[in-house]
C-alpha cells in the first residue's frame, strides 16, 4: 500500500509524512552518476483515451511522481503527473519498466479550489483516490458567504485500469484529504482543515461497504468553529497523524508535537471505528524529560497483538529514533534502545516490514540503521558505493520501501528535482545497486 513515509505537502520534517511531495524524472543522465531516466512502456505519439473515440498526444517526458510503492519483488505502483495531468503507473518486473494507466475523472492540477488527490492501494488490485473540491457561495466578505466542500472518492478493483466515483458534501471546515486506510471492506479517510500557528482540525469519514458510501464519525472543533464537532476527536494540531487500523473497530493514530515547549509523544487509540479516540502518552527517558524536543511519529505497524511505532526526537543538533513496542494490542507501550542520529540527519525516512524489523535513514545520508529485534539493538549500515555517490551528488531520499528482510528500494531525487535514481538492495540494506531500466 502507499505508505505514509512519503506523505507530504509542506516543507521540513512534515514533508516525510504528508502525501504530495514531488520528484521529477530526468530525461538525461543524472548528475554524472550514470543513472538512466525512467523507462515508460509506451512511446510518444497518439494514445486512445478510454471512453473516447479521439486520441491525444502523450509526450512521455519529465513525469513527476508523488508516491511510489513496491508491493512485492516484481510488482509496484507509482502516482504523479504527466503533461499537466495526474497519472498512475504500474510495474510487474521489479521497476525496470512502468506502464501508464489511462483513465478519466481526475481533477485538474493546481486548481486553487481542489486539494491534491491522495492515493492508497490496499494491494496491487484494490485502490482509492480521494480529494476535496471547495466552492464558495454567497457574496464575498458577507455573513452569508460560506464554503461548500465536496469529497470525491474513486475506487478501482483491477489495479487502476477502471474506476468508479463517489461524491458527497462534507464539513465546511475540512479542505483537504490527508490519508486513506482500509481493512477489508472497512475504510477511513482523514481530512484536515488547513493550518495556522501549528493548529488545525482533523475529521474522519468511514465506510463499511468498500467505499460505496462514506459517513462522518469524528471531527475536531478547537481551531475552526465547527457545530458538528464530536467528543473525543483527534487533537486540533497541525502535525502528521498517520493512522493504522487493525480491524473494523480498532485503530491507532501516531501524534507528535512540533512546538518545542515540552517533549510529547502520544498514541491515540480507537475501539469504535474512529468515532472516539483516547490518548496514551508514550514513556520518555529522563534525558528527554529534561529537554524540549519536537517529535515526528511514523505509522504504527502491527502483527497480531504485537505492534511498533517509530518516533523521532529532534532538539538542536541532537536527535534520536525510538522504536516503541507493544505486546498487548496497544494497551501498554515500552521504550527500546534509542538509535542516535548524526547532526546532519535532521530529517529521516523509515521503512518497517514487521514490528521487529525496521530501518531508519537520514534523507541526506549521515545516519543509517537497522533493527531486527524491535529496537532492542541497532546495527549501523554503511553509506558507501552507489548510496554514498547519490548523497555526495546532492540527492535526498523521498521513498524508502523495504518489502522483506533482504529486498527493498530507495528512491532519491536531486535537490532541484531535475533527476532521480532508484536504488535496490538484496541484502537488507548493506549495499545498494542502481536500478537499471
Amino acid at each position: 500500500m502507499f505508505q505514509d513515509l512519503l506523505l507530504i505537502r509542506r516543507q521540513g520534517v512534515k514533508s516525510l509524512l504528508r502525501q504530495g511531495r514531488r520528484f521529477a524524472v530526468a530525461t538525461a543522465f543524472a548528475g554524472g552518476l550514470g543513472i538512466a531516466p525512467l523507462a515508460l512502456a509506451a512511446n510518444p505519439g497518439s494514445i486512445a483515451m478510454p471512453g473516447s473515440r479521439q486520441s491525444e498526444t502523450a509526450t512521455l517526458t519529465a513525469p513527476v511522481f508523488t508516491s511510489l510503492d513496491m508491493v512485492s519483488t516484481t510488482r509496484g505502483l507509482a502516482w504523479g503527473t504527466l503533461n499537466g495531468r495526474y497519472a498512475l503507473w504500474a510495474t510487474d518486473d521489479g521497476g525496470m519498466h512502468w506502464h501508464r494507466r489511462l483513465f478519466g475523472g481526475l481533477p485538474p492540477i493546481d486548481s486553487p479550489n481542489i486539494s491534491e488527490p491522495v492515493v492508497y492501494f490496499e494491494n496491487v488490485r484494490q485502490g482509492w483516490i480521494a480529494w476535496v473540491t471547495s466552492r464558495y457561495v454567497g457574496q464575498p466578505h458577507s455573513a452569508s458567504a460560506h464554503a461548500v466542500n465536496t469529497l470525491t472518492v474513486m475506487h478501482s478493483r483491477d489495479g487502476g485500469r477502471r474506476w468508479t466515483s463517489y461524491h458527497r458534501q462534507i464539513l465546511e471546515v475540512m479542505h483537504q484529504v490527508e490519508q486513506i486506510d482500509f481493512v477489508g471492506g472497512n475504510g477511513w479517510i482523514r481530512v484536515f482543515s488547513g493550518e495556522v500557528m501549528n493548529q488545525g482540525d482533523t475529521g474522519i469519514y468511514h465506510t463499511t461497504n468498500n467505499g460505496g458510501s462514506w459517513n462522518l464519525v469524528s471531527a475536531a472543533g478547537g481551531y475552526v468553529p465547527n457545530p458538528q464537532a464530536t467528543p473525543d476527536a483527534l487533537p486540533a494540531m497541525d502535525v502528521p497523524m498517520p493512522m493504522t487500523f487493525t480491524s473494523a473497530n480498532d485503530g491507532f493514530a501516531a501524534v507528535g508535537n512540533y512546538v518545542v515547549t515540552e517533549t510529547l509523544a502520544s498514541i491515540y487509540h480507537t475501539t469504535t471505528a474512529g468515532r472516539r479516540w483516547s490518548p496514551l502518552r508514550l514513556p520518555l527517558s529522563a534525558f528527554l524529560r529534561r529537554h524540549a524536543y519536537t517529535t515526528t511519529e511514523f505509522a504504527p505497524i502491527f502483527a497480531g497483538p504485537r505492534g511498533s511505532v517509530l518516533v523521532q526526537f529532534q532538539g538542536g543538533t541532537h536527535g534520536e529514533v525510538i522504536d516503541y513496542q507493544t505486546t498487548d494490542g496497544g494497551q501498554q507501550w515500552n521504550m527500546s534502545t534509542p538509535f542516535a542520529l548524526q547532526p546532519s540527519a535532521y530529517q529521516v525516512a523509515t521503512s518497517a516490514i514487521s514490528p521487529r524489523d525496521a530501518w531508519v535513514i537520514g534523507i541526506d545520508g549521515g545516519s543509517f540503521g537497522r533493527t531486527q529485534n524491535g529496537g532492542q539493538s541497532w546495527s549501523n549500515l554503511p553509506i558507501s558505493g552507489h548510496l554514498k555517490a547519490v548523497f555526495d551528488g546532492g540527492y535526498q531520499v523521498v521513498s524508502f520501501n523495504m518489502i522483506s528482510p533482504t529486498r527493498g528500494w530507495m528512491l532519491v531525487e536531486s535537490g532541484n528535482q531535475k533527476s532521480f535514481a532508484l536504488l535496490r538492495t538484496r541484502n537488507g540494506g548493506s549495499s545498494w545497486g542502481i536500478q537499471r531500466w
